[in-house]
């Protein structure tokens, strides 16, 4: 009853059941070993059930936590699993020591049992709570990834608008700079004619946003992001296509690039040479891609799909690439990351979209 009420508790997969059996066999032949009982005394021993029943059950917590390691509602880092097993192992050390003094005293007490019941019950609390507290953090994920995705859009549609104001700018002066030019070329003065003609053009180049991809929200970003880099004197290049229909949806598409191009605007905005930021959405090898490289001074550190950061707020940094990497996973898609002595290189695929035509554009 015991062992059924523990797993139904904290929702052991199937897999875990028979493993009870295991651990509590493993669990008998470990105390006796510690205790040079008998197996006789042993198996006529109330509190020893009850102890083997507990090993059993902590291993197999211990074990359900490790398979589902890798899932967001339980994450641990290797400092927090350590204190874990840690943890664990003294319970059951005070419990397997307890249990021993009363084999050796051959006296068993009503609190003697109580006690064992409770060192049960606190092991089980300490499960219950790390579960807690790792759907929380998985909460607190998504959070940050809703907002993160909310500023973007934000920064992209004030791009948007202050585009749509220079252009009605330029469309409002419009006649009276023909006027002007029409003024020089009267008086046979091509040269002001044509300096004119110049300025007028830097500006249009300064104040209206290059790329059109027929996708408002990738507009959005991708000219957002470029305006914040010539600020820095990078400049870009395309390699993209007709995306109004996409097989993504524009908020995730936008965390996706959002995140690819803080970082590569990031490093190329401490370099000292180059300073260029490549970035190509379209079909290739039968698949969609998105991917974003730029040059970089020293070699990147990479460790399970994840940078190294040397920045103090490394939550923060962390959750970037991690909502990527949901994105990605959401439409069942691949996530590489890499780098050498000169280059680093984000890309993202997914299942095949085809792009008609996919043109190089340099700014």
């Amino acid at each position: 009853m015991i062992v059924t009420s523990g797993v139904h508790l904290f929702n052991i997969d199937p897999i875990s059941n028979p493993l009870l059996g295991t651990f509590d066999i493993f669990g008998i032949c470990a105390f006796q070993a510690i205790t040079g009982a008998s197996i006789e005394a042993i198996s006529s021993s109330t509190a020893v059930a009850i102890i083997t029943k507990v090993f059993a059950i902590a291993a197999v917590l211990l074990f359900s936590f490790a398979v589902k390691k890798g899932q967001r509602s339980c994450q641990l880092e290797k400092k927090e699993w350590i204190l874990l097993i840690l943890f664990v192992g003294l319970i059951l050390f005070v419990m397997v020591n307890l249990v021993r003094i009363d084999l050796i005293e051959k006296s068993f007490s009503q609190m003697d049992v109580l006690n064992e019941l409770a060192l049960f019950v606190l092991l089980c609390l300490v499960f219950y709570i790390i579960q807690s507290l790792s759907y929380r953090h998985a909460l607190e994920q998504d959070k940050t990834l809703l907002q993160q995705q909310v500023e973007e859009e934000e920064r992209g549609v004030q791009a948007l608008t202050e585009t749509h104001q220079a252009i009605r700018s330029l469309s409002h002066d419009f006649r009276d700079h023909l006027v002007c030019v029409q003024e020089y070329l009267k008086h046979n003065d091509v040269h002001a004619a044509v300096q004119y003609l110049d300025s007028i053009s830097l500006k249009a180049d300064h104040e209206i946003l290059p790329l059109h991809t027929n996708n408002i929200a990738i507009d959005a970003i991708l000219n957002e992001k470029y305006l914040v880099g010539v600020k820095s004197g990078i400049s870009f290049q395309y390699a993209v296509g007709d995306l109004s229909q996409m097989p993504l949806e524009d908020i995730d598409v936008v965390t996706i690039l959002a995140n690819a191009l803080n970082n590569a605007i990031e490093v190329c905005g401490k370099l000292h040479g180059e300073k260029k930021i490549f970035i190509q959405m379209g079909s290739m090898g039968g698949q969609f891609i998105i991917s974003v490289k730029n040059p970089v001074e020293q070699l990147v550190k990479i460790h399970n799909n994840q940078i190294a950061t040397t920045k103090k707020d490394k939550f923060r940094h962390g959750v970037g690439l991690t909502n990527v990497q949901m994105v990605v996973d959401k439409y069942h898609g691949d996530l590489f990351l890499s780098c050498n002595e000169n280059r680093f290189e984000f890309l993202a695929s997914f299942a095949d979209y085809s792009i008609k035509n996919i043109p190089v554009i340099t700014f």
